[in-house]
């Protein structure tokens, strides 16, 4: 029949209605004065509909009891409806609770009963404006009291779509206590990159359900970062708040999480400790105190971003010869160590600066590297490392024409005015009567070394010390006639370029062999001529 006023519950005459429902369920109208037995052995969510949907007429009550063992949050589809709930307490405190829900209005609910409250509390002195990206499924939502009278309802509209809300504080002074409130479990993402948001991590333990949490930059945020452990749907954590304290192993009942990013805090534990997390695909634990061999890792094998950098962590980079699938390494300012070993074939970056390699690693890697196979990549290995000696020199060369970008351990600029911004040429010398003279249309800066004259004709500067190692590394085009060259007497070309009038970039390693430095004109009869610019010329030390 319709339902045309409130039903009241069962008598001795007329029993009260029970529903069984073993998941997620929303109130439909013939629920009005029954009994909903939620019995599921895990959590589970009960929507009170909004009036336009499911007009319940008001003073309709309807219990729900926690019949499984799986808490029971109750959620509204919206705003409409508002539930009305004393301390925000939206769920079942445990198997055999009972609810009392109580339509007050066109769409107000009022809850009573056996409850405890999803709350986490946070704190601000911003005066400014706060904002906070967030996640959760459509129809779902939660309260923010902002601590300065103001609240609001954050509507989330699917788990794949964001949600920003913005606050302003207008120049309210002091602290702010920031509540959020509802069934947080719901919420999947939590994002905050405010430098004033405090408080303690824990409280993030009430979000249950997430999935993304990313907190960057906070100098407030303190806490034990192990009472994050319970947040195992976790696939995406940042955490970069310098008051955070505690184990980093303790996170490693994560095993979802594919991309774990820790930084910029004070939390210790030993690395080796994460080498369970085989599903993580990003791993950066930087300026931390953490310790522990880097060799350890070496079963993550899905790695391909791997950053240690500031830490306390020691080990051999040759273990890490496992991560086939890395693209992006980075172990910096750290003690490490090198053995000899096949090394996949990386490409991408690799950054092993100031891990205080000696020369004899330092050319193995290079040997290694070259023998490799990768093309393209970025190589960082200077700072505290020695450098390379004579035996690494064929890799190097390789590995440049393989157009890797290498950084090492050089010393000081030995070529006067390389970057040919000095006015006049009185720092070369002109070889086999060559015409030597600033132009513009340079490749940085103002100005480019033109060497005008026959074949052979060149700029030199007498530099270099017999026996030692250097690098040469600059720009050169010809006029489209001419090419040019750069030349140790006594050795073949270190380089040869083309005709064209494109700059073109040079980078060579060699022992040398005399004392000049020659930047020579190797092809085109008559006046014609090539430009030099940005040219550096440094020992390897």
């Amino acid at each position: 029949m319709a339902l045309t006023t409130p039903l009241k519950f069962g008598t001795l005459a007329d029993p009260l209605q029970l529903n069984e429902q073993v998941d997620d369920y929303t109130l439909v109208l013939t629920d009005a004065g029954k009994k909903i037995n939620m019995n599921k052995g895990t959590a589970v969510v009960l929507t009170i509909p909004a009036n336009a949907s499911v007009p319940f007429p008001i003073g309709t009550q309807i219990l729900v009891e926690q019949k499984g063992a799986g808490q029971v949050s109750v959620v509204s589809a919206g705003p409409p409806p508002t539930v009305n709930i004393a301390g925000g307490a939206y769920k079942t405190t445990a198997q055999y609770s009972v609810l009392t829900l109580t339509k007050t209005g066109t769409d107000v609910w009022m809850m009573t009963g056996d409850k405890v409250a999803d709350v986490a509390e946070f704190s601000t002195t911003d005066t400014g404006s706060l904002t906070f990206v967030t996640r959760g499924p459509a129809s779902t939502g939660m309260w923010i009291d902002w601590g300065d009278g103001n609240s609001e309802w954050i509507q989330h509209i699917g788990t794949g779509s964001d949600v920003t809300t913005v606050h302003d504080y207008a120049g309210a002074p002091g602290t702010k206590t920031i509540t959020f409130s509802g069934v947080l479990s719901l919420v999947t993402k939590f994002k905050c990159s405010d430098a004033l948001f405090a408080g303690n991590v824990s409280e993030l333990a009430a979000f249950e359900g997430i999935t993304y949490l990313y907190l960057y930059g906070q100098t407030s945020l303190t806490g034990d970062v192990s009472s994050l452990s319970g947040l195992t749907g976790l696939t995406y954590a940042l955490i970069a708040a310098t008051g955070v304290t505690g184990d980093l192993g303790a996170l490693n009942t994560l095993t979802s999480c594919e991309t774990f990013h820790l930084y910029g805090s004070a939390m210790t534990g030993d690395i080796a400790d994460l080498a369970s997390m085989t599903q993580v695909t990003s791993l950066r634990v930087e300026t931390t105190s953490a310790s522990g061999n880097i060799g350890a890792l070496k079963t993550l094998t899905s790695l391909t971003i791997l950053r240690a950098s500031g830490t306390s962590i020691t080990g051999d980079i040759g273990e890490l010869d496992t991560l086939a699938s890395l693209t992006d390494l980075r172990v910096t300012d750290n003690s490490m160590s090198y053995g000899t070993t096949t090394l996949p074939a990386w490409g991408g970056t690799v950054y092993l600066y100031s891990d205080g390699f000696s020369t004899a690693e330092v050319d193995n890697f290079f040997i290694d590297l070259d023998a490799a196979g990768g093309t393209g990549g970025t190589l960082n290995i200077g700072g505290t490392n020695a450098a390379p000696s004579a035996a690494a020199i064929t890799a190097i060369n390789n590995l440049i024409g393989k157009s890797w970008d290498l950084t090492f351990t050089v010393g000081a600029e030995l070529l006067a005015d390389g970057d040919m911004e000095a006015v006049g040429t009185a720092a070369w010398s002109a070889g086999l009567g060559a015409t030597l003279s600033k132009q513009g249309s340079a490749h940085g800066g103002a100005q480019c070394l033109r060497v005008l004259g026959n074949v052979s004709c060149s700029a030199y500067q007498t530099i270099l010390t017999v026996g030692k190692i250097y690098r040469v590394a600059g720009w050169a085009r010809g006029d489209g006639t001419a090419a040019p060259a750069v030349v140790h007497p006594g050795s073949p070309q270190l380089w040869i370029g083309t005709s064209s009038t494109i700059w073109q970039e040079f980078d060579v390693v060699f022992t040398a062999t005399g004392t000049l430095m020659q930047f020579e004109k190797y092809s085109g009869a008559g006046a014609t001529y090539i430009e030099f610019d940005d040219v550096s010329v440094k020992e390897l030390v």
